[in-house]
């Protein structure tokens, strides 16, 4: 059978007839292969556009063994109000949108006449409101990050300081390299991962402010070596490339609400 439908995607077999027993997990497995050989999407693009597939096919474990020309609308809103009830809006959408392309390649593949996920409608995201924390929480953050006693401590407390300085997402402040530090314009240019970059997919300057300076300084006086192997000798600024865990329990301590992204 996956044979079959892979000779019926390459277009080297008569497109089947009303009749076709090719099912919904099997078209979902195609859909899967055409992401993860994209060339276009982002590592972390083709990881959330699987782990969305990989939802659908958990909350709605019926529909692997269905034809696609059996899946009807009415079913697909039933699942869909169930599901928009277990994540976030954003989440929601994200998923109905890989519902609506697994269907597509359906339609593409003449096994369905329509798309049943099209009557599905996506949510309203309502933004939510950021507080943040003071000067002074934020500084107490940092340093019950410091007096964690773990070896890493500094490192995690450097990079949530580059992080709130800075506005960069994790990814990108794992990149930043001491060469792209420019002290005489005072910026520091942002490229990203090295092979994938930024989020939009261009380079950015942001301007050194009095508290990046004065942590630029401060790591420029007592460099030390990465405890990630893979990162030694490469000039990168920041020594850890994650501190979640770290963040999120000095911001209990400190008692206020994680704000910062690591995203």
């Amino acid at each position: 059978m996956a044979e079959k439908l892979a000779e019926i995607q390459n277009g080297k077999a008569p497109r089947p007839t009303n009749e076709a027993q090719e099912t919904v997990g099997q078209i979902a497995e195609i859909y899967r292969a055409r992401v993860q050989a994209d060339v276009s999407l982002k590592p972390s693009s083709i990881y959330y556009r699987v782990q969305t597939l990989n939802a659908i096919l958990r909350s709605w474990p019926t529909l692997t063994q269905l034809t696609p020309s059996k899946v009807t609308e009415d079913a697909c809103l039933q699942w869909a109000k169930a599901y928009q009830k277990t994540v976030s809006a954003g989440r929601f959408n994200n998923t109905v949108g890989t519902l609506r392309d697994v269907f597509k390649v359906a339609c593409e593949l003449k096994l369905a006449t329509e798309n049943p996920a099209l009557k599905i409608s996506k949510v309203k995201i309502t933004r939510k409101e950021l507080i943040l924390p003071s000067r002074q929480q934020f500084h107490a953050i940092v340093e019950a990050i410091r007096n964690t006693g773990a070896p890493c401590a500094h490192d995690a407390a450097d990079l949530v300081e580059f992080l709130a300085y800075s506005g960069c997402r994790i990814t990108e402040a794992s990149f930043v390299r001491w060469s792209d530090v420019d002290t005489k314009t005072g910026m520091i240019r942002i490229h990203g991962h090295e092979e994938t970059g930024t989020k939009s997919g261009e380079s950015r300057s942001i301007p050194i402010t009095p508290p990046m300076r004065d942590l630029l300084d401060r790591l420029s006086n007592r460099l030390r070596h990465a405890q990630n192997l893979d990162r030694v000798g490469k000039g990168f600024i920041m020594q850890l490339v994650g501190s979640p865990k770290a963040l999120e329990n000095a911001c209990k301590k400190v008692g206020v609400k994680n704000s910062l992204t690591t995203a």
